[in-house]
Formats: structure tokens, sequence, C-alpha cells
């Protein structure tokens, strides 16, 4: 090897942990979507996409060919701007989920479920970071969030 290629060989092993861990940017008020083929969301992504929103009705299917249609999970991120207020946060899914904002877990429903759930949170006006986790089981895969402000005003005490 020459010297060059040497050092070449040497800013690769060192720059390729940062190149690999570089989140990408998310456009305002998009989803960017890390699909998992377990259920425990640990490992690489085996798909990495931009989601318009974070609703979705697999049934038996699963979100890509490299997904499995059962247990897998899945990671979606964004930041979105909200009004100053109260608001509800309403997840149905079939399976597990958690929810975020601003890196603080505010719901935690990560066991085999059904259905709906919700939760409300004050927030702040301006940006905040939302940050969705899901797993899927078995059977139907599906999941949705949605969010509603519930009243404006003061921060409450």
């Amino acid at each position: 090897m020459s010297p060059l290629t040497n050092v070449v060989a040497v800013l690769l092993l060192l720059l390729a942990p940062l190149i690999v861990a570089a989140a990408p940017v998310v456009p305002h008020n998009s989803w960017w979507g890390e699909y998992f083929p377990n259920t425990t969301l640990s490992g690489s992504p085996v798909l990495s996409r931009y989601d318009s929103d974070v609703s979705f009705r697999w049934g038996s299917g699963s979100p890509g060919s490299r997904v499995p249609a059962d247990n897998f999970s899945a990671r979606w991120t964004s930041r979105q701007q909200f009004s100053a207020g109260f608001y509800t946060f309403n997840i149905t899914s079939d399976d597990g989920v958690r929810l975020y904002v601003d890196d603080k877990l505010v719901l935690d429903s990560w066991q085999p479920m059904h259905g709906s759930t919700s939760v409300k949170r004050y927030l702040t006006a301006g940006e905040h970071t939302v940050v969705l986790e899901y797993f899927e089981a078995t059977d139907i895969a599906q999941v949705q969030l949605e969010w509603y402000l519930l009243s404006g005003g003061a921060v409450p005490k």
C-alpha cells in the first residue's frame, strides 16, 4: 500500500462511525421512519424513509419488502410546529406504542394491544420533536397518530 492509501484507509476508519450515525435532516412536518426486523427497535433499520404522516394500515402485510409482516418495529421522528395549549395525542394501534415529546416519554403502552390510547399534554408555542415507536407482534399491523388542540392559553401552574 502507498502512504496515501494508508492515510485514506485510516481516515475512513475514523470517519465511518460519524457517517453511519449521522441522522438525516427531517423536513418540517415530515416524519423520518426507521423500520426494524424485530420487535425491539434493535440493530440497524432495514428500511428508512420519509413518511408524510403516521397513518398506516398494513393489514397482514408489511411496510416494505425487507420488513417482515409480523414481529417488526418502527420509529418515526418529526419536528412539528405547535401553538401554545393543551393537546390530546391519540394513537390507534395493533400492537405496542411509545410516544415521546421533546425526548420525554409521555405515553408507554409497549405490549400487544388492540385499539386506541391517548394522553393529554401542555405544549408551549414553537417547534417540538415528536417520536412515535411501534411494534407489531402478529396478525393485523396498523398504527395511527393524531393530535388535537383542546385549549390554548397560559402555561399551567
